[in-house]
Order: structure tokens, then C-alpha cells, then sequence
């Protein structure tokens, strides 16, 4: 593996190249994976936001109305809230933050921590069996006491019509569904069909979200071309067991993606997944360890 400096857009970026894939790494961005580009198939991957310069986010921007693009992790929240009187950001801190970063070997480590909610937070970038882009996670309470935390993947895919979802559900798993449009918000329970996974990208603007509300039995999820070659996140469903999942027809930056969500716990806030029955608990110096990683199969 080799790792350089490089830039995305405007921005400092460290290019993480291995025999199969070119990735693109922003430490000053919560260390997002920005790009993900497979050299065989000469196609990216990740969503990329159109605006020429990079939107940067810091802690108090607006999420979706800047760079909004590529693999943002999301810790220790989705949706803005307060917890224990901590004010817990849209889509979280780490992506919000600048991280420290070195490399030792073929491997990228990327650190942050935060002051504020007490927690270190680390990320190791390496490769993985089979060629993949491996991303392995320690996250350690130091804050003294118990914390209410959720960790979620935010990959943002490229999507097409007569693209399918790869999902590790059976035919009639229970589903709770959330319908966004420009004029209102729309929440439905209903059985999980393969047929409402397969692309279908509609003429007005709309996004949906699906929670799983039961335990993923297998750790991946990911996306098909039409011309069948298969985007794959496969993770640890041990430590994140709940699955979600973001389908976006040109509600943000006008693009068309999936969002690819593993988690600790779902339904985007900690308080959510307590009603849910699901784990959220961090508890005084414990450390929250997981693997995941990024491939293609053709």
C-alpha cells in the first residue's frame, strides 16, 4: 500500500493507493473517505458533491448544505440532540473535526479527542483480505462516567437506474420506512420486498430512509450496477448489529445515492434506540473496537 499527499478539490488530501483501488483520505475532515476508485473497473465509487472548492463542514455547519459526499463516519449521533445535557451535533462530532494522523508501515492511523464529550476516537486504514480497503475502529470512553453513544457508517454511493441494494434480510423482514419530499415527511412500517431495492429513480425530488429493526444476520450490505458489478461494506455485526439505509433521488446537491449505514444502534439518536430496546451504552472506559471494509466484486 502506498500512502501520499495529495489534494481533493482545494483541500489537503492523503492519497491511499493498494493494488486495486485509489482512495482519497481528508484528515482535516473528520477523515472522511472522499473517493473510492477502482482501478480495474476504472469507476468511482463514492458520491461526489459538484461543487468546485470543498464545502467545509466544522462544527457548525450545515451537514447536507455542504460537502455532503463520499464516507463520513457518524459518532456519537445521526440527528442533532442533547444528551445528559451534552449537545450531541447533526450527523455527529468526528466528522465535523480535524484528526492527527501517521503513517507506520502500510498503514494510515488517523486520531482525534474530544474534549468535550470525553472520548478518544482512532482509525486505521490498511488492506484487508482479498485486496480490500480494511478500516479498523477503537473508540475509548475517557470521560469518567457512562456515555449514550451510536456509531454509524455514512457511505454515500453512487446509484443508477436498474442498480440494486445488496441487503443480508430474507424476503418479508419488518422495515420502518421514513418518505422525505420537498412539502412533508411520511413514516410507514411495512415488509421488506428485493423488488423495492431495485433503482427506480423517480421525476420530482424525494429521499427515504429504512430501519431494520432487528439484528443484521450477516455483516455486509452493498450496491449492484446495472452492469453488475458490486459495490460490497462488509463489517462487524457483532458490534454493529442494526442496519440503515439512506436512498437520496436529488434532495441534496441535486445527486443520486444510497447511504450505506452498519450502526451500533439505529433510528439516528441514542434516545430512539432505547425505545427501540438496542444498546447505546458506553460504559466509563470501555473502548468500542470493530472492523470494516470497502471492495468491489465484479
Amino acid at each position: 500500500m502506498k500512502i501520499v499527499p495529495s489534494k481533493y478539490k482545494d483541500i489537503f488530501a492523503l492519497e491511499v493507493e493498494t493494488e486495486n483501488y485509489t482512495t482519497l483520505v481528508l484528515p482535516n475532515e473528520g477523515g472522511k473517505i472522499v473517493s473510492f476508485f477502482d482501478k480495474r473497473t476504472q469507476r468511482e465509487y463514492l458520491i461526489q458533491n459538484p461543487s468546485e472548492t470543498y464545502l467545509q463542514l466544522g462544527l457548525t455547519g450545515d451537514f447536507e448544505k455542504c460537502e455532503c459526499s463520499g464516507f463520513d463516519d457518524m459518532f456519537p449521533t445521526i440527528d442533532p440532540v442533547v444528551v445528559d445535557g451534552k449537545n450531541y451535533p447533526d450527523h455527529g462530532e468526528v466528522c465535523r473535526v480535524p484528526f492527527s494522523y501517521t503513517i507506520i508501515g502500510n498503514s494510515l492511523v488517523l486520531k482525534y479527542t474530544s474534549e468535550t464529550l470525553g472520548y478518544t476516537y482512532q482509525k486505521t486504514v490498511s488492506v484487508g483480505e482479498n485486496g480490500a480497503l480494511k478500516i479498523d475502529y477503537a473508540i475509548q470512553n475517557i470521560s469518567g462516567k457512562d456515555l449514550k453513544v451510536l456509531w454509524s457508517a455514512h457511505c454515500l454511493v453512487k446509484i443508477e437506474n436498474n442498480g440494486k441494494l445488496l441487503l443480508p434480510f430474507e424476503e418479508n423482514e419488518p422495515v420502518d420506512c421514513v418518505y422525505h419530499s420537498e412539502n412533508a415527511d411520511l413514516q410507514t412500517r411495512c415488509a421488506y420486498r428485493k423488488a423495492d431495492f431495485i433503482i427506480r429513480i423517480p421525476e420530482t425530488k424525494m429521499a427515504k430512509k429504512w430501519y431494520f429493526p432487528h439484528r443484521s444476520p450477516q455483516g455486509y450490505v452493498g450496491y449492484q450496477t446495472p452492469q453488475g458489478e458490486r459495490f460490497i461494506l462488509t463489517f462487524d455485526n457483532q458490534r454493529l448489529p442494526y442496519l440503515g439505509i439512506w436512498l437520496d433521488y436529488g434532495m441534496v446537491n441535486g445527486t443520486f445515492s444510497v447511504g450505506l449505514e452498519p450502526c451500533s444502534a439505529g433510528y439516528d439518536t441514542v434516545q430512539n434506540a432505547e425505545n427501540h430496546g438496542q444498546d447505546v451504552l458506553l460504559k466509563k472506559d470501555e473502548s468500542l473496537q470493530f472492523s470494516i471494509s470497502l471492495s468491489v466484486e465484479k
